[in-house]
């Protein structure tokens, strides 16, 4: 008798189961937004992974953002002889994949552009202490700046950039 009433859960188990791993397999669908959110994130999570492997290697972030600008530099090689302006183009369009970026140009002239950014990333993934896996804020910034100064002098530009008053100043420059 023992049996029937093995095989009667069994059975009941599989058919009250059924329904559920059907829910369970079913995908949500995302709202433009939503995964453009999650982009932000992800992005912002991929470069602080980035820089903390460099890290547990021995290497700075400096040393960090000197390899990214290296590495991408010539990517950018299109933009060459088209001035400071071009360059921040580009910077503005992949500053604007994190949610809520502004970006604003402060002064230009033909040789030199200034633009200031918010620094959106930290709220938003940074959090309260500044840091996350072992990452500052500064430390990340650094990476980015020094990645453009490399982008700028292969470009045959200068780049300076500073925090002020919250936000990222930057200037590219033609060289003297």
């Amino acid at each position: 008798m023992r049996r029937p009433s093995i095989l009667a859960t069994a059975l009941v188990a599989v058919t009250l189961c059924g329904p559920l791993r059907a829910q369970q397999t079913d995908l949500p669908n995302r709202t433009l937004e939503q995964r453009f959110l999650r982009g932000s994130y992800l992005s912002v999570s991929t470069w602080v992974a980035s820089i903390a492997y460099a890290k547990s290697m021995g290497q700075t972030p400096e040393d960090f953002g000197r390899w990214v600008g290296k590495l991408y530099a010539p990517s950018w090689s299109g933009l060459r002889g088209q001035g400071p302006q071009a360059v921040v183009r580009g910077m503005h369009r992949n500053f604007t994949t994190y949610d809520g970026a502004v970006m604003e140009i402060v002064e230009a002239s033909e040789s030199s552009i200034t633009v200031r950014a918010n620094r959106p990333y930290i709220g938003f993934y940074f959090g309260d202490d500044l840091q996350s896996r072992g990452v500052t804020v500064e430390e990340y910034e650094q990476v980015f700046q020094v990645m453009n100064e490399e982008i700028c002098q292969y470009l045959e530009l200068t780049c300076k950039q500073r925090v002020e008053e919250g936000w990222v100043v930057t200037t590219i420059a033609v060289k003297e």
